[in-house]
């Protein structure tokens, strides 16, 4: 098998494919400019012609060999590029247009071999410091990540850019009018005041242990990732479950969805309405595509390299993690309050840079049941900056009834950053694991 050009670049390329910019600049460059940096370009005077048609093309001017020449030379850069033959050179070539794709890849996928060899280089170094290797393996895949993140996104973006883009979504939000535009719970009321969690939202779901935060997550991973029919918007969940295991929680699953007391399911005693539900979810969940992990170390290091694989190679929706205070750093601090500030922000820094919904489970302190009181944003244990943070705070509380198959219970919005706060009264029963809306 022949090895490729260790040079990593390609003078022919670069220059074929700004000879096609120049010649149909009207028709290639709205294709061409959302995928490719200056960066890519190997040669300087490519990477300065290729900066002057962006800032041409970004002030909607006409752009043609007369024109691009006439603002390199205003610019007092023509002679830098290599004057009048180099530009005559780039629109004399043969066919240019009928490739344009092709040199595309070339130009993009030399500048990517070059930054790994730059990656490998920076790795390489890194080793040889006193560097801790978790730190070492952090970095890097902070480094390739970025490479295979970052093909086609620039990290500063002037708003001129985006406006047709964003303009773009809200024709869409208007022709659509769908009152849910992220990720559904599944909970109808919770849905129409939040509008869904949407992608790069860090969500907060707090209460006090045993009132059914796991639960209430486990219900949002069926209701979204466990379908009845093809045709239904099926999506790709992920559990970090740092307290119970992946078998305990996937029963829990199974009672839930089959309508069967856990009780009954670990003592054997099901009816046969219950053996035939359970084979429907066994058929059900067996075409999902829900992802338990319960062997995180529960770092922020750990979660966030397992999470960019994830929905990398499966294209997750969201991610859900059960719960903060278990998580915990790989250094020493002061105290649990700094730690679990250093652990919220950076939940939040992955929800932003992955751009799905990272949503976390949080204890309260006992402060609530003192005050036998509605929990408030500071009853979140160890908070530190949770409430910060957090883009939604909701709340699960619930009123322990006796003699009562459902207990009643409450859903506080007590933040939400770009929506109303308020609360939703909802049902669950305890021994399915359930919360069930209230029926209006």
């Amino acid at each position: 098998m022949m090895g490729r050009d260790k040079s990593f670049y390609s003078r022919d390329a670069e220059m074929a494919l700004l000879g096609g910019m120049i010649l149909d600049a009207q028709n290639v460059l709205n294709d061409i400019v959302p995928k490719i940096k200056e960066d890519y370009f190997y040669f300087i005077e490519n990477k300065k012609i290729y900066n002057t048609i962006l800032k041409m093309y970004n002030n909607a001017e006409k752009i043609d060999i007369v024109t691009l020449k006439n603002r390199l030379k205003r610019e007092q850069i023509l002679d830098e590029i290599g004057g009048d033959d180099y530009l005559q050179k780039l629109v004399d070539q043969l066919d240019v247009l009928l490739n344009m794709d092709e040199y595309l890849k070339i130009v993009e996928e030399n500048y990517v071999l070059r930054h790994l060899m730059n990656t490998a280089k920076i790795i390489g170094e890194s080793c040889s410091s006193d560097m801790d290797v978790d730190s070492i393996i952090e970095k890097a895949e902070n480094e390739i990540f970025s490479v295979r993140e970052g093909r086609y996104k620039s990290d500063i973006i002037p708003v001129s850019e985006k406006i047709g883009e964003i303009k773009k979504m809200i024709d869409l939000y208007i022709t659509r009018k769908e009152p849910v535009t992220g990720l559904p719970t599944g909970f109808m009321d919770l849905d129409r005041m939040t509008t869904g969690f949407q992608k790069g939202d860090f969500i907060v779901i707090a209460a006090r242990p045993g009132v059914g935060k796991t639960s209430f997550a486990l219900n949002i991973l069926i209701n979204q990732c466990v379908k009845t029919s093809p045709e239904q918007d099926k999506r790709r969940g992920l559990i970090f479950s740092l307290e119970m295991t992946s078998e305990q929680l996937i029963q829990r699953m199974l009672c839930s969805y089959a309508n069967i007391t856990g009780t009954a399911l670990r003592q054997g005693m099901l009816k046969k309405e219950d053996m035939h539900n359970l084979s429907i979810a066994y058929q059900h969940f067996s075409q999902s595509e829900i992802y338990i992990d319960d062997s995180t170390k529960g770092t922020p290091l750990d979660i966030r390299a397992k999470s960019r694989r994830m929905v990398l190679d499966k294209k997750i929706d969201f991610i859900i993690i059960d719960y903060i205070q278990m998580m915990h750093l790989d250094k020493k601090v002061e105290n649990k309050q700094v730690e679990i500030s250093e652990i919220s922000r950076s939940l939040k820094l992955l929800a932003k840079e992955l751009h799905i919904p990272v949503i976390a489970l949080a204890q309260l302190s006992r402060s609530t049941e003192k005050r036998k009181e509605k929990p408030i944003l500071s009853d979140i244990r160890d908070s530190g900056s949770i409430e910060q943070d957090a883009d939604v705070v909701i709340f699960i509380h619930r009123k322990f009834l006796k003699d009562s198959l459902l207990d009643e219970a409450s859903l506080i919005i007590s933040k939400q950053r770009n929506g109303p706060t308020g609360e939703i009264d909802i049902f669950f029963d305890a021994s399915k694991t359930l919360f069930k809306e209230k029926v209006k």
